[in-house]
């Protein structure tokens, strides 16, 4: 393997470039892999571009919600009670509206991998809330009993929670906070955040732009001017000390790329123009950052097409976004505005099997859903009609594979 120049661009990009190494005792394949630092995902999330697009993009998904608040047979319950639901649910606290509280829970939730609501409720004899707010996971963290499998009720586990940045210091009782989490292999109470899983591509995407930052600032010199063609019997015949320092002083000053600046060096001495250039082509920094994007696009349940893919087209695109909405927002709704439920006390104010039902079927995108559904259950319907007029089946037969076929109860 061939040694490198500590003291050059790439040695410099390698081993840091206040670092000096001898030539002969440092190698390319010595120096091990680098890996970003996982436990800060708040500095991640704000540090590269492709993971806040992401998540960008599924935050605001998610928050195209309609929460609706049905009885035990899902049958909406519209009254008194139901709009100071809404009241709250629209406009949960003095700083944020609906969207931008959801938006703001799914980011803490995919970022910190924990994620904290507060129920601000002065009254025990308050049916809700006055407000919810969104508490970073950077500053609350879970006090725990330290007893776990004795317990059979999860405020003996996690007896309560503490906030405390630069500023403040404060407890709330586990009734105060709704906690969401995504598990962690090994810890069944604390969630761990999903960044932690993404320690490879993240290290890479973030190692591919710096290193395109030092080129593009710290690159050096762009070539040499040399007298290589300028010789003699002895070789070629070096410049002068006193005309070396004219054009080097020359080319500072006067010479560039910037509009006030001259495209041409003139000099009456015989030189040389020799480019310099870097692989980058070579090394494939923007195949290896597509490559990693699409690992983080996967990991959070998205689809290129949703994002500037080559290959995106209206029917792909459009076909991404029923399969996201299918497969990753509306299970994550399910269950986020089930725990809201339970932790406003649906059942309490609405009866036993209320519920809140999070719902997307506004979105015109996903009607073409429900209209090829009412097709197809319309088509089943006439040719199990007619089955059962041509005495081929009975009608108990009939309803019993209309069921089976669409999925319904009747």
């Amino acid at each position: 393997m061939g040694l490198i120049n500590p003291n050059g661009l790439l040695g410099r990009l390698l081993f840091g470039k206040n670092q000096f190494y001898t030539t002969q005792s440092v190698q390319l394949g010595n120096k091990g892999a680098v890996y970003i630092d996982t436990n800060k995902p708040n500095e991640l999330y704000y540090s590269i571009p492709q993971l806040r697009t992401i998540i960008g993009k599924k935050k605001a998904m998610f928050a195209n919600v309609v929460p609706i608040i049905k009885d035990k047979n899902g049958k909406v319950i519209e009254n008194n009670i139901s709009d100071e639901f809404y009241k709250l649910i629209y406009a949960p606290n003095v700083l944020q509206g609906f969207n931008d509280f959801l938006e703001n829970q799914l980011e803490q939730f995919d970022v910190y991998g924990n994620q904290f609501t507060y129920k601000n409720k002065p009254s025990t004899l308050q049916r809700f809330p006055s407000a919810l707010w969104n508490v970073s996971p950077n500053y609350m963290k879970p006090i725990l009993s330290g007893k776990v499998f004795d317990q059979i009720d999860k405020n003996d586990i996690i007896t309560g929670y503490e906030y405390q940045d630069t500023a403040i210091k404060k407890l709330y009782l586990s009734t105060d906070i709704m906690y969401l989490k995504h598990n962690d292999l090994d810890n069944p109470v604390i969630g761990v955040s999903p960044l932690k899983f993404l320690k490879h591509p993240l290290s890479n995407i973030d190692g591919a732009y710096k290193f395109r930052n030092v080129l593009i600032n710290e690159k050096g010199a762009i070539g040499i001017l040399s007298t290589g063609s300028n010789k003699d019997a002895m070789g070629a015949i070096p410049l002068r000390k006193e005309e070396k320092e004219r054009i080097e002083n020359a080319h500072r000053k006067n010479y560039g790329i910037s509009d006030e600046q001259m495209k041409l060096l003139i000099t009456e001495a015989n030189l040389q123009w020799t480019p310099m250039s870097y692989p980058t082509k070579d090394m494939m920094l923007f195949e290896e950052v597509a490559e990693d994007t699409l690992v983080l696009i996967d990991h959070f349940g998205m689809n290129v097409n949703l994002f500037a893919s080559k290959n995106a087209t209206f029917e792909n695109v459009t076909a991404s976004i029923k399969q996201v909405y299918s497969d990753t927002i509306q299970p994550y709704a399910d269950k986020y505005f089930q725990s809201l439920a339970e932790f406003l006390d649906i059942e309490k104010n609405f009866g036993k099997g209320a519920y809140i039902e999070p719902s997307y079927e506004h979105l015109k995108i996903l009607q073409e859903n429900k209209k090829e559904g009412a097709d197809l259950f319309k088509s089943n319907v006439e040719s199990i009609g007619q089955l059962v007029t041509s005495n081929i089946i009975t009608a108990e037969q009939g309803k019993k594979l209309l069921v089976d076929m669409s999925g319904i109860t009747l």
